[in-house]
């Protein structure tokens, strides 16, 4: 420890610099960039006519909200990101097992008749 400082040892200034902000800009919030990319790709996968493509964009449009909602973003984009992504990834899932089921149907009666 050293003699020159009193108390526990630190320097008065170190007590608070922990307070001090961290260069960031005003009006700055952790994950409201993931907040805007999920609602983003939430909305694009409800729109979107491509399936696989939808899945894909809904997938990554979920991960963005949950990185929104783990680093604390408080505002609602993040939740409507959410809900939006569900509904896009559930519609593509439908969607593409039901064109699949089509696709297949006019095989699986050929099949039956070998």
């Amino acid at each position: 420890m050293d003699s020159q400082y009193p108390g526990n040892g630190t320097h008065p200034q170190q007590q608070y610099q922990y307070n001090m902000p961290q260069n960031q800009p005003p009006g700055y919030r952790p994950g409201k960039g993931a907040a805007i990319a999920s609602l983003v790709c939430g909305i694009v996968a409800m729109v979107l006519p491509i399936p696989v493509l939808d899945l894909a964009v809904g997938i990554v449009g979920l991960c963005l909200a949950g990185s929104a909602k783990k680093q604390g973003y408080p505002g609602g984009m993040a939740t409507a990101g959410l809900v939006c992504s569900i509904i896009g990834t559930v519609f593509a899932a439908i969607y593409t097992c039901v064109c699949t089921c089509a696709a297949c149907y006019p095989f699986l009666g050929a099949a039956t008749l070998l």
